[in-house]
């Protein structure tokens, strides 16, 4: 069975790849264009891996990125941006890894392969 991953991108041709990439090799892919979509998808359950790009039309994507920590304390998370300057506050909010746009579809399938073998996290 495939990870539960939520993917939070104003781009929609991104969030179409991540769809595309991994919903067709098992995994639930639950996308969001905005922060307020994101915060409604983390209520309904828990997700395994966490993709946001903190760079979101309508909000600040870096407050956005907190709440989907506290909320999802058990998930991966990793940032994907073409701004630099975001990964910096990224990683101090505890992100494990970020990465810079563009990325592609092997690299997008290697990262969700190293979540799948991770031992799972620490909520507490």
């Amino acid at each position: 069975m495939g990870l539960r991953i939520l993917v939070v991108d104003a781009q929609p041709q991104v969030r179409e790849m991540f769809q595309s990439a991994l919903g067709g090799r098992g995994h639930r892919v639950l996308c969001a264009p905005d922060g307020q979509q994101a915060l409604f998808l983390a209520h309904q359950g828990a997700f395994q891996l966490v993709v946001v790009d903190p760079q979101l039309d309508n909000g600040d994507g870096m407050a956005i990125l907190a709440e989907l920590k506290r909320l999802q304390p058990a998930a991966s998370c990793i940032v994907i941006t073409s701004h630099p300057g975001l990964m910096g506050g990224a990683l101090s909010l505890g992100v494990g890894l970020c990465l810079a746009k563009p990325i592609g579809e092997r690299e997008l399938l290697d990262l969700v392969e190293m979540v799948e073998g991770a031992p799972e996290p620490d909520p507490a």
